[in-house]
């Protein structure tokens, strides 16, 4: 499958390309594009599954399923802080369904609680309304310099 021209592409209405933060490809540019949105409060995160994402199966590779996850969670995590890096403590992932290439994966994830410099968050994956994957964590903020 050939990467999907998102411009033009009216399911991702809403959703904008991950900002690329850094002066070099990161690994999230690596697997992406990676999209996100804001709204009614809550953080959305979107991928369209490509070959590149495919197990020998066909399916959806556990992998990606777990850097989405980390991705989604770990942005969650960082917008809650005032845009504050933040690092994966734990990461606890639960499988529960597959995608195949062309699937929409949409991501929500939800900070349950802060402390001093810890952030929990909890969240799913989706593919046409149905969970493929569930996860929480805990992500703490650094100071880089």
């Amino acid at each position: 499958m050939d990467t999907p021209d998102f411009k033009n592409n009216g399911t991702f209405h809403g959703y904008e390309i991950f900002p690329k933060l850094m002066p070099f490809d990161t690994f999230e540019t690596t697997v992406g594009p990676l999209f996100h949105k804001f709204e009614n409060n809550t953080w959305g995160f979107r991928f369209v599954v490509e070959n590149k994402h495919l197990n020998p199966l066909g399916k959806l590779h556990g992998g990606m399923i777990m850097t989405f996850v980390d991705h989604s969670l770990s942005g969650a995590a960082f917008h809650s802080v005032g845009n504050k890096p933040c690092i994966t403590i734990s990461l606890h992932i639960d499988f529960v369904a597959s995608a195949k290439a062309g699937d929409i994966v949409d991501g929500i994830a939800e900070v349950t609680r802060k402390t001093g410099s810890l952030v929990f968050v909890a969240g799913e994956l989706h593919v046409a309304g149905r969970v493929i994957a569930t996860a929480s964590g805990v992500w703490r903020m650094v100071e880089f310099g």
